[in-house]
């Protein structure tokens, strides 16, 4: 039994390093399916931008407090198991200006490549998605 075991384990372990050398923006990551995603990549090799937001805050500072922490609390946790794997690059999807920025950031983390995009930031208005403008 032991030894069918281990043969079935074995077809589950997959090669380290697949994206060795790569590296990813991973928006939504400050939590749930975008962090693990982030921590997964990272674990693979990769380097990752931890792009975050988190609309709890109920004004300007404790908003972009909140996106901080977060988006950083990810990137300090995949730090830890080694320097310079992960940034936090915290912001709205929704602002023009925060794209360029975050594209920025990557490619100096990344000298100069960006490798992969995970788009995994979600955004909702309220309604029946038939009669949500496109704006």
């Amino acid at each position: 039994m032991a030894s069918r075991i281990a043969q079935i384990a074995s077809h589950l372990n997959f090669p380290r390093g697949l994206l060795a050398g790569q590296v990813a923006i991973i928006t939504g990551s400050g939590q749930g399916i975008g962090a693990e995603t982030a921590r997964l990549f990272a674990n693979e090799g990769a380097k990752v931008i931890i792009s975050d937001i988190d609309a709890g805050g109920s004004s300007y500072t404790n908003l972009y407090e909140s996106l901080s922490s977060k988006a950083q609390s990810v990137a300090d946790s995949i730090n830890a198991q080694g320097s310079g794997r992960a940034l936090a690059v915290p912001g709205d999807m929704l602002d023009d200006a925060y794209i360029p920025e975050l594209v920025k950031k990557a490619a100096e983390f990344g000298n100069g490549k960006i490798h992969i995009i995970v788009n995994n930031a979600g955004y909702t208005w309220d309604g029946v998605i038939h009669k949500v403008s496109l704006r």
